[in-house]
């Protein structure tokens, strides 16, 4: 809930759903000289429950393309977008799906011409929702990961 400004990192990598993990270092006040042996028992099955989750991370992008499953692989994360609430209207995440997955069927067809028209409406869609209903996490994941495939579609 809360949000962090005022940095960022370089990466040669495509922004990508990652798992993350928190670990918190509680200092015990109070237990004398040494921690009693049942306490300590008792805290070391918990040190494996680390809290985790997904963010955004830099993943290596595939050595060969193919569209059509690149362009599934971006419904997963959009999928991940809305489970995380980073795109906070269901009807732009509806739209986005539908460009997507008509993206990846016209890859499907060898229609490449339709399916760049198709995700260059998805780009457009993306910078008018970018931080209207977008969070910086769907925003990233998809403008980068979308003009990455752009760049290499054959033919383009």
């Amino acid at each position: 809930g809360e949000k962090a400004v005022g940095f960022s990192y370089l990466s040669l990598g495509l922004p990508g759903v990652v798992k993350c993990y928190v670990r918190h270092h509680a200092y015990l006040k109070g237990v004398g000289e040494g921690m009693p042996e049942e306490l300590n028992a008792a805290l070391d099955p918990l040190a494996w429950k680390i809290p985790q989750g997904v963010t955004v991370g830099p993943v290596a992008p595939p050595e060969i393309i193919h569209p059509a499953t690149f362009a599934r692989k971006l419904i997963e994360m959009l999928d991940v977008s809305i489970e995380q609430g980073w795109i906070e209207s269901p009807s732009v995440a509806q739209e986005m799906r539908t460009l997507l997955g008509n993206a990846a069927a016209a890859f499907d067809r060898g229609e490449l011409e339709r399916a760049s028209d198709l995700l260059e409406s998805l780009l457009k869609r993306v910078e008018e929702e970018n931080e209207q209903t977008l969070l910086s996490e769907a925003y990233a994941l998809l403008k980068f990961n979308v003009e990455f495939l752009l760049a290499h579609i054959d033919g383009k």
